[in-house]
């Protein structure tokens, strides 16, 4: 039997003249009725969102749908197991000219923290004065920060991370995976694709990881990566129109991370037969929706030495290029 728990909740950011300021008004609604699903986003297997047709400013989140499914995936170990919710969305308040679009990710998540009483993920905020926007960052050691920096330096980045990756192998890729989520739950941004394209080549760079437990955290944690980046393509067709620069970037992390699968046979092998079908059913469906309109071709290096990986890669390069 459904439960239906009504909630409002409020999100403000505010560190200069103007803030960020969203008010979110709904319900959770517990074992929710198969009718209501069929009407619904399913944004997992157990969570969904429904959107009500008299919110306020339909067309503008409609357009920006992407971002609070991402919100509820930045927060969904939140949810309790096996157990079906729909999240209802009467409506969303705001002034445009108290408002960026990050207060959609946001702001869904802290309704969903605030209504289960769980803290937020650490993030960190600024103001940044000269593009007059605010800016949103995942909570990160310095070290990461820095090693970004040296990347972007052309430094010997690798021999640099060789001792952090000794002392905690697991803690250091489950930090960066959780960076590369994060960032892609904000993908419209061009600064934050090009952080995660650089952050896939530095665990491409580096040596495979020598547990399997690292090796199957790489691979669940970038497969959801590639889900996000996706599910996004999919969701916001307008999303080129307003953010022209970002198209070849995104497309670079695509490929980097289809060839990061293919570069090591262990990462694909981690995956189930479903979740690896759902990974080339993704696939196929960029080069005959997005990629083929742009007549772009994908172009993978191969060029790690694990016994069958080229021969596969061969294979769904051919995919990939409709060839």
């Amino acid at each position: 039997m459904s439960t239906i728990n009504p909630f409002e909740s409020m999100l403000r950011i505010s560190k200069t003249s103007w803030c960020i300021q969203v008010m979110y008004k709904g319900a959770f609604i517990n074992t929710p009725e198969q009718s209501l699903l069929n009407e619904s986003i399913a944004v997992t297997p157990n969570i969904y969102l429904l959107i009500s047709p008299e919110q306020s400013f339909k067309e503008f989140i409609n357009d920006n749908i992407a971002l609070l499914v991402n919100g509820i995936k930045w927060v969904e170990h939140i949810f309790p197991e096996n157990e079906t919710v729909l999240i209802s969305i009467d409506d969303i308040l705001f002034n445009f000219c108290d408002f960026q679009e990050e207060g959609f990710l946001f702001g869904i998540a802290l309704s969903i923290c605030e209504y289960y009483k769980k803290p937020m993920p650490q993030y960190t905020v600024s103001f940044n004065r000269d593009k007059w926007k605010y800016q949103f960052k995942f909570h990160l050691a310095d070290v990461l920060d820095d090693l970004t920096t040296k990347f972007n330096e052309n430094q010997n980045y690798t021999t640099t991370l060789q001792p952090l990756v000794q002392k905690d192998e697991y803690s250091f890729y489950k930090t960066l995976t959780s960076l590369i989520n994060f960032n892609y739950c904000l993908y419209y941004t061009t600064d934050a694709l090009h952080d995660n394209y650089l952050l896939i080549r530095i665990i491409q760079d580096l040596p495979l990881p020598k547990t399997t437990k690292t090796q199957i955290l790489i691979s669940k944690e970038l497969t959801n990566a590639f889900c996000l980046l996706t599910d996004n393509m999919f969701y916001e067709d307008e999303h080129f129109k307003r953010y022209p620069d970002s198209a070849s970037i995104i497309f670079k992390n695509l490929e980097i991370l289809i060839d990061l699968f293919l570069h090591h046979r262990v990462y694909h092998e981690n995956l189930s037969k479903n979740e690896l079908d759902s990974f080339i059913q993704r696939v196929v469906k960029l080069t005959q929706t997005k990629y083929k309109e742009r007549g772009w071709k994908f172009s993978l290096t191969f060029n790690r030495p694990d016994k069958g990986v080229k021969q596969e890669a061969r294979k769904l390069l051919n995919i990939l290029n409709n060839e």
